[in-house]
C-alpha cells in the first residue's frame, strides 16, 4: 500500500464510479485491462485487488468528502 497512493485510489474510485462498475474487483479488472491508459491517467503501474481493498479499509473515507465539498 504504500507505493498505492491517495491519488491513485481517488482515481480509480472516482474511475469506478464514472464507468458504473459493480464492485472492487470489477474496478480493478477494468483498470488492469487498460494498461496503456495509466501513463494518462498517471497511475504507477498495476493495481491490485488486495491493495486497493487495503487502502479503502485504512484511509478515512473524509479525505474524499471534503475534497468533495471543494
Amino acid at each position: 500500500m504504500r507505493s498505492f497512493s491517495c491519488r491513485d485510489q481517488f482515481i480509480g474510485l472516482a474511475f469506478g464510479q464514472l464507468t458504473h462498475r459493480e464492485s472492487l474487483r470489477d474496478i480493478v479488472a477494468c483498470l488492469n485491462a487498460h494498461k496503456f491508459k495509466h501513463y494518462q491517467l498517471r497511475l504507477r503501474g498495476d493495481v491490485a485487488c488486495s491493495t486497493f481493498a487495503e487502502a479503502n479499509e485504512k484511509r478515512d473515507w473524509r479525505i474524499y468528502a471534503d475534497l468533495a465539498q471543494i
